[in-house]
């Protein structure tokens, strides 16, 4: 998106049988935005980076969870945070149709490898974590 002119300069397409599914965050570098993705093939939630030098997907993260991955963030210098709700969709006419497949649960990724340091789940089946924030005065999630 060129901010200076309000218009978009170049639309960004996910990958085969993908989507961009929820929020994007900007590494602590600037060079890239690391994107929750969802493959609806198999109903397995991933992130997708985008150098945005170029405008161009650099790389696409492993398939990580089970569920649509919503929401991330970075927490600090070194921690990429994703959510995944736990629930799968798969596209039937122009819809979703919903199921709960598996617990809800935060992954950490390290940054810039990209290898999953842990994953946390909820306890209860029917939780979903969706969206997440840092407090900026304590640094918690």
């Amino acid at each position: 998106m060129d901010l200076k002119r309000n218009q978009m300069s170049k639309r960004l397409k996910a990958p085969e049988g993908c989507e961009f599914y929820g929020h994007g965050a900007i590494t602590p570098d600037k060079r890239e935005l690391w994107l929750a993705s969802f493959d609806y093939r198999d109903g397995r939630g991933f992130y997708t980076r985008v150098d945005l030098a170029r405008g161009e997907i650099s790389a696409v993260g492993p398939k990580i969870t089970p569920g649509i991955v919503h929401d991330c963030l970075f927490w600090d210098d070194r921690t990429f945070v994703l959510t995944s709700g736990g629930i799968r969709s798969s596209k039937i006419k122009e819809s979703m149709d919903f199921k709960v497949v598996t617990k809800s649960s935060l992954m950490l990724v390290d940054w810039p490898s990209g290898t999953i340091s842990k994953e946390i789940f909820l306890e209860r089946p029917n939780e979903m974590i969706s969206h997440l924030s840092v407090d900026p005065l304590t640094k918690k999630l």
